[in-house]
């Protein structure tokens, strides 16, 4: 059997240095099509590789032979670095090409946006055309502002506050006479708040706990003493935090870290003038029509004579747009660059298909990495949420933001229950989404009960769909040291 038709994985560790150097990470970045060599076996499932001129120690299940040419391709760069084996399939190799393309989601906004300041390109663009591309570029820069304006932004007044809890926290962790757990933990802290009031956020505990580890219930409990000392010597935060610092040491003593933690938080960002109310421009099906109208269906919408819907997609927009753009070469370039993200998505939902799997891209600009899966034959679902005769197809969401790392959410309904499962990168994160399930079931407009499950393991979007556009994840070449 040809080992590579399994399209094995490998772990490679850092480059093979000479006794005394430091060791550096390879210089690859993610999605990156590599040739390598096999050079020599050296242990049990551990071989020698040379790719792309840097030697790596590499570990496999496949039975590597020396001498073995490799097409390679970088799966992810953390923990450690993951090589994927790619077979000669024309096909594959093709899609292999532009799946690269994946992990560039938040370039498509700025593009599309530059397309729209060419007034010569869009005077040769026809008015149906040329009111889809304004229309998207409008709608994405909305989507955007909901972010840069909306629930994530401070008011100035607000920021203040946030930057002199950051300050608080400053002097906190350089105190010598607190214990070491205390003061790193608020280093931790400190850190946190100041890079929040630099962006301009309000301090999250989720996005806290992507970035660090939740300590016991006793190093909170300590900072919180110290805290308060401090606080009656401070100009700048006000006494009025007292009160509520005295009630958390005295009434809460069965609460768990987890919840002292966000308690902490809303201590250290009380203030008088909060964030400034989210203003939500776009509705639900809003968001509907800006994934419908993308056009990965354009072709058969042509064939089946449905032109004046073809011609309100992105796609056919684009199409249009990179044909009357030669004569300005940026933006036919920039046309060409959108068409092949739309026309990669377009071969993901063939490939998927055959495994009555449908995709979705999600591109809004709030998404570093964003789709969603619809499971037709349930294989995605979690073991103990397999279908039953009244369970609808499983819908996953697979999304990763900026400071939140990444975040899993299948739904599907079976038994007169809407059963959902939230996957986050770790434990604590997991955690602490539960704590707001009440919460959670207000926001879902759902007829039906509702079942929430909160559980720890997300993986990146990209890999997660790299895996299952090109092979299994289970025999990969790994690289760890």
């Amino acid at each position: 059997m040809n080992p590579l038709a399994a399209i094995p994985r490998i772990h490679a560790s850092l480059p093979v240095r000479p006794a005394g150097e430091q060791q550096e990470p390879p210089a690859f970045h993610q999605g990156q099509l590599l040739r390598g060599v096999v050079n020599a076996k050296s242990g049990d499932q551990q071989f020698s590789l040379t790719v792309n001129g840097q030697t790596l120690t590499a570990r496999t299940t496949v039975n590597l032979q020396p001498g073995q040419q490799l097409h390679l391709q970088v799966v992810s760069l953390t923990p450690q670095v993951e090589l994927q084996i790619i077979t000669n399939d024309p096909a594959r190799q093709h899609l292999v090409t532009l799946l690269p393309l994946l992990s560039q989601q938040t370039s498509l906004g700025p593009a599309l946006s530059a397309l729209t300041t060419d007034t010569g390109l869009l005077e040769q663009l026809n008015p149906a055309l040329r009111a889809t591309l304004l229309w998207y570029a409008d709608t994405a820069q909305g989507f955007g502002r909901v972010v840069q304006d909306g629930a994530l932004s401070a008011s100035p007044a607000f920021r203040q506050h946030v930057q002199a809890a950051g300050a608080l926290l400053q002097q906190l962790g350089n105190d010598a006479l607190l214990p070491p757990g205390i003061t790193q933990f608020a280093a931790e802290l400190a850190a946190f708040f100041t890079a929040a009031a630099d962006r301009g956020e309000t301090p999250s505990v989720l996005q806290f706990l992507s970035t660090a580890t939740l300590p016991g219930t006793a190093i909170i409990d300590g900072l919180l003493r110290a805290a308060m000392e401090q606080i009656e010597h401070s100009t700048t935060l006000t006494s009025t935090a007292l009160a509520p610092l005295f009630s958390l040491l005295a009434e809460n003593r069965e609460s768990s870290a987890l919840e002292r933690l966000a308690q902490l938080f809303g201590l250290l960002t009380q203030a008088d003038s909060g964030p400034e109310e989210a203003s939500w421009p776009k509705s639900g099906a809003q968001m509907a029509d800006f994934c419908n109208r993308l056009g990965l269906n354009l072709e058969r919408l042509f064939l089946e004579g449905r032109a004046d819907e073809g011609l309100n997609t992105l796609k056919c927009a684009l199409l249009a747009a990179a044909q009357a753009g030669q004569s300005t070469a940026q933006s036919s370039v920039s046309s060409e660059q959108l068409i092949q993200h739309l026309e990669l998505y377009q071969l993901v939902q063939l490939k998927l298909a055959g495994e009555s799997l449908v995709f979705f891209p999600l591109l809004f600009p709030f998404l570093q990495q964003g789709y969603l899966f619809v499971d037709q034959d349930h294989s995605g679902r979690q073991p103990d949420h397999k279908k039953t005769g009244n369970s609808s197809d499983s819908v996953t969401l697979h999304v990763q933001l900026e400071g939140l790392g990444s975040l899993e959410i299948e739904m599907h309904q079976s038994d007169g229950r809407l059963h959902l499962t939230f996957v986050t990168e770790k434990m604590e994160q997991a955690d602490y989404l539960a704590a707001f399930r009440e919460e959670l079931e207000q926001w879902i407009s759902s007829a039906s009960p509702i079942s929430a499950r909160f559980l720890p393991g997300a993986e990146e979007p990209f890999k997660k769909l790299l895996t299952r556009v090109i092979g299994d994840a289970t025999s990969f070449i790994d690289t760890k040291a």
